[in-house]
């Protein structure tokens, strides 16, 4: 028998409260980085450091079930996450788990409850695009989000620490009314309007930073109204037939656009084919960062090309790679072994 970590809901929400975006931010310019570079350079006989194959996705009556395996060596290894996605009608939320084995033996060392990992790591790497495309010195005011779930909510907890200007952060949903979550999430960042809307258009008109996280398969808004210099962040559609926002707004982001992986965007990202936009002709996310050692930065080079491109607004569009779950999963790991927290069974 050998050990086996057992991180539960309670453990990842205690532990996750004690992280900094400035953690987020590392742990996904590493990881990005490190997916990028990986296929930059070829491969000897040995395995590659960076795995990263397509999903497999099994329907039930209630959920799309997807299964990510992936590896990143450099942030630990091995692993699979399986989340349960709802379709229509079925119970909120995303069920994960993500089961970390041990390179040298094989054996499973850790089950990690990754429901609220897969808001996190998906928002982390929303923010880090965020963060190389929106100055802190640009200070922007309003953040808007469609979608109330956990990654609506991390996306704008994670974002309201990034940039202390945000003064408003509004939640547009069909239904106005207030949640149990949207409060909390109020209290946790004082100072803050945190509000929900059922006015779309008001709220789009005066965004500077949007954050689309529902499996939508209509646009959420017209194009029109998105003012010029806005950033956007597309991470709900998944599938081709999935579309959050007009092609009209994707073409308006012409020549600075980044994707998580121009791999995967071109065969899931309905947002990028419905407008008939390669993927191939997007940045890169893992492009756009260098890291030395113990430290990360930005790319200048590859920032100044964006900058060139012909778009009036920035777009990061990502469909989720597993290795964000390989990184995240073992920065978990780390965290919960110095601090003591989690099960140890014999397995």
């Amino acid at each position: 028998m050998a050990p086996l970590l057992v991180l539960s809901s309670a453990d990842i929400d205690w532990l996750v409260s004690r992280l900094s975006v400035h953690d987020i931010l590392e742990n996904q310019a590493r990881t990005f980085d490190s997916f990028s570079s990986s296929r930059a350079h070829a491969e000897g006989a040995a395995p590659a450091s960076v795995q990263n194959p397509p999903r497999i996705s099994v329907l039930t009556d209630k959920h799309t079930v997807l299964f990510q395996p992936a590896r990143v060596r450099e942030s630990g290894g091995t692993a699979i996450k399986v989340v349960s996605v709802p379709q229509p009608g079925a119970p909120a939320g995303l069920p994960a788990a993500t089961l970390v084995l041990d390179e040298a033996t094989g054996r499973t060392k850790a089950i990690i409850n990754a429901g609220a990992l897969t808001g996190l790591r998906t928002a982390g790497g929303s923010v880090l695009a965020t963060y190389l495309l929106v100055p802190a010195a640009s200070k922007p005011q309003n953040l808007v989000v469609f979608g109330r779930g956990t990654q609506g909510q991390y996306h704008a907890s994670l974002l309201a620490q990034l940039y202390p200007s945000l003064s408003n952060i509004t939640f547009v949903s069909s239904s106005a009314s207030p949640s149990a979550e949207i409060d909390d999430l109020g209290r946790k960042l004082p100072g803050r309007a945190v509000t929900v809307s059922a006015d779309t258009e008001a709220a789009v008109r005066g965004a500077d930073i949007i954050c689309c996280c529902t499996p939508s398969t209509q646009p959420l808004f017209k194009s029109a109204w998105v003012r010029t210099g806005t950033h956007i962040n597309l991470i709900g559609s998944y599938k081709p037939h999935m579309q959050e926002v007009e092609p009209a707004l994707i073409h308006r982001a012409t020549g600075r656009i980044i994707v998580d992986s121009t791999e995967h965007c071109a065969h899931e990202a309905g947002d990028l084919i419905q407008a008939d936009v390669s993927a191939a002709s997007c940045t890169e996310l893992g492009r756009l960062v260098k890291v030395d050692g113990s430290s990360w930065s930005p790319d200048e080079g590859g920032l100044a090309t964006l900058s060139s491109g012909t778009g009036d607004v920035t777009l990061f569009k990502s469909v989720g790679v597993a290795v964000q779950d390989v990184s995240i999963a073992h920065l978990m790991m780390e965290k919960a072994v110095d601090a003591g927290v989690g099960t140890t069974l014999d397995f």
